[in-house]
């Protein structure tokens, strides 16, 4: 699962603001999608940083499923691009982080981001730019470093393809339709096609 990866530096003719850096990966900063436009006073930062309307539609229905059927006394969902540093200079952002109730129940909540790994770390697309990478190249290296962290399952949602990817240590990697059911959790499986159609989204 080793690659190489090394984010292109944007130019240094006017400096970078930090809000514009989406992730950090081995000290190389990530920036959002859009962000060039902001240097350039085309847009601004609330221009880029917000999800896409299909982005909040599938969080908030893989959400509404986990609130009705998964015990929320085993396990907390933390969302909104829930931060988590896994080590120094690596800094990475989720949709959809799960948790062990018991992993977080002594954790005072502080501003900053967790340093926990989740059981289950569930992405919508993503919000970074990918102007200078290779896009299989970044969903590799994030994959295996959230894996690599601790998190015991990481689930792609890819809409432009309707594909999801499912990552696990020691495992082969899975992809798959996602018209087709796919596990989350124990026991708990959804099937996003399905509940697009239902929700009226084609």
């Amino acid at each position: 699962m080793a690659s190489t990866f090394q984010a292109k530096k944007p130019s240094k003719k006017k400096e970078i603001s930090r809000e514009l850096i989406y992730e950090e990966m081995d000290g190389q900063p990530i920036y959002y999608a859009g962000y060039r436009e902001v240097i350039k006073n085309k847009k601004t930062l609330d221009d880029i940083i917000g999800s896409s309307h299909l982005q909040v539609v599938i969080i908030n229905l893989v959400l509404k499923y986990l609130y009705k059927h998964v015990d929320e006394s085993d396990y907390e969902f933390y969302t909104n691009e829930a931060g988590l540093h896994l080590s120094k200079r690596n800094n990475l952002a989720a949709d959809i982080a799960i948790y062990r109730s018991d992993q977080i129940k002594e954790v005072t909540p502080a501003d900053r981001y967790l340093n926990i790994s989740p059981e289950v770390v569930i992405e919508v697309d993503t919000k970074a730019d990918l102007t200078d990478l290779k896009s299989e190249e970044y969903l590799r290296k994030k994959t295996q470093k959230l894996l690599d962290f601790g998190v015991k399952k990481v689930i792609w949602i890819l809409s432009a393809s309707q594909l999801v990817i499912i990552a696990e240590n020691d495992k082969d990697w899975l992809m798959r339709d996602w018209h087709k059911p796919f596990d989350i959790l124990p026991d708990h499986s959804v099937n996003l096609g399905e509940m697009l159609k239902k929700k009226g989204v084609k």
